[in-house]
């Protein structure tokens, strides 16, 4: 009995995401312009990133190249693994300050068992789920308090 319950908890804590998050700090900005990556096919990604700046006071503009005069840009990339049905198994989200990384997120299940994420639920639930409380984080300096 012991055996299974040592290989159920092992396969259990394989199960959980990592995150890190580079918080910004020290810059105030009111518009973002977002690169779409065309080499990422999470759907529902980019409008996840746009609501996540949204809900933290910043506007965006999605364009294919950054145009010149937009000084904060966001960069993201993404893979997606299959079991039974495609899911986001990473993301990385990064804020630029003209060349600087001035803030940056990442979300990554576990590789391995069950097509990476393990027996977790939570690993077929969409981008939002997996990278709002990032975002959120990365972005909470820029809240306004009150």
């Amino acid at each position: 009995m012991r055996p299974f319950i040592l290989g159920a908890a092992a396969l259990l804590t394989a199960c959980a995401s990592t995150s890190t998050v580079r918080p910004v700090s020290g810059a105030k900005f009111e518009t973002v312009c977002i690169e779409r990556n065309a080499d990422v096919y999470v759907e529902d990604l980019l409008p996840a990133i746009e609501d996540a700046f949204r809900r933290n006071g910043i506007a965006t503009r999605v364009f294919d190249t950054s145009p010149a005069p937009c000084p904060y840009r966001v960069t993201y990339a993404a893979s997606r693994r299959w079991d039974l049905k495609p899911f986001m198994s990473d993301a990385r989200i990064s804020l630029y300050h003209d060349r600087e990384l001035v803030g940056e997120a990442t979300y990554a299940l576990p590789s391995g068992v069950f097509g990476g994420g393990g027996i977790n639920p939570d690993k077929w639930r969409g981008a939002s789920f997996k990278i709002d409380p990032i975002l959120d984080k990365m972005l909470a300096s820029l809240k306004s308090p009150g």
